[in-house]
C-alpha cells in the first residue's frame, strides 16, 4: 500500500501556543486513524501528542519564578 506525501503542517496565529508543525501533523494523523477504526494507532499517537504538549508547557513555564512573581507566572498559566 502506497503512503500518501502529507503537506507539512503549518502553525497559524489562531492555533494555541503549545502547538507545533510536528504536534498538529500528530493531530492530523490521529483524526484521520480514529474514524477509520485503526484505534489502537490513534491512542498511542495521542499519548505521544499529550507527552509533547506537556514538555512544551513544562518549557514555556520555566522561565517564570512562581516564588517571586506570582502574577507573571498566573498570566503564563492563562496563556496556555
Amino acid at each position: 500500500m502506497a503512503q500518501s506525501r502529507q503537506q507539512p503542517a503549518s502553525v497559524s496565529s489562531r492555533d494555541p501556543d503549545f502547538v507545533t508543525a510536528s504536534i498538529k501533523a500528530r493531530l492530523r494523523r490521529r483524526n484521520k486513524l480514529t474514524p477509520a477504526g485503526r484505534l489502537e494507532e490513534a491512542d498511542e499517537l495521542t499519548a505521544r501528542i499529550g507527552k509533547d504538549v506537556k514538555q512544551r508547557n513544562k518549557v514555556r513555564l520555566n522561565h517564570v519564578n512562581g516564588k517571586s512573581d506570582v502574577k507573571t507566572l498566573w498570566t503564563a498559566v492563562r496563556q496556555l
